[in-house]
This record gives structure tokens, sequence and C-alpha cells, in this order.
């Protein structure tokens, strides 16, 4: 991945996505099939296409696309505050905290 120029994600169903963040942690641009749930929710760190059709207007627009540093950058800048392997881990631990606090003593 470090050495691509754009990650393709052509799947039709995904589970959260987690090589979308991988590749923004790389800096790496990226576009998904619109049906890749992580890629909804990140949509805006990225591209979405919807088929054949789709796919193919995006990499009409490879050279723009892989040209937008300020996009790369802010993704890797989402990635890197908010995805992390720590970010899960807190918030984890802060719903068993809350969920312990609410037990009955």
């Amino acid at each position: 991945m470090a050495d691509a120029d754009l990650y393709i994600m052509n799947s039709y169903h995904e589970g959260f996505g987690i090589s979308l963040i991988e590749a923004m942690m790389n800096r790496l641009p990226w576009m998904a099939r619109s049906t890749v749930a992580g890629a909804t929710e990140m949509f805006s760190h990225g591209f979405l296409y919807r088929g054949s059709e789709g796919l193919l207007h995006c990499l009409a627009r490879f050279r723009e696309i892989i040209g937008d540093r300020d996009r790369i950058e802010k993704a890797h800048h989402y990635a890197m505050t908010q995805r992390t392997t720590g970010n899960s881990v807190d918030d984890l631990l802060a719903v068993a905290a809350e969920a312990l606090e609410r037990q009955p003593r």
C-alpha cells in the first residue's frame, strides 16, 4: 500500500473498511463503492462511487484525486487522531467504565 498511488475498494460489501484507514495513515487517497459501510462513514476523506460507470468517472479524475494534497493531509490527520488502535481501546474502556458505574452496588 505504501507504494501505491491510489487505493480502490471495489468490494460490494465490507465491514468497517479498516483498509481505508490504513490507506489514510499512509497518505494514500482512496475510492470505494458506496455500499462499503466504512466508506460511507468516512466519505469526506475519500471518494465514493456507484457501479462501473461511477468507478470509470472516478478513474477519469485520477490525477485530480492523487493531486489533492490538502484532502490527503486532512484524511491522514483524521486517521491518526480519530482512528488509531489507541483511540479504539480508549473508546472501549470508556464504555466499560460507564457500564461499571451503572452497576448497582
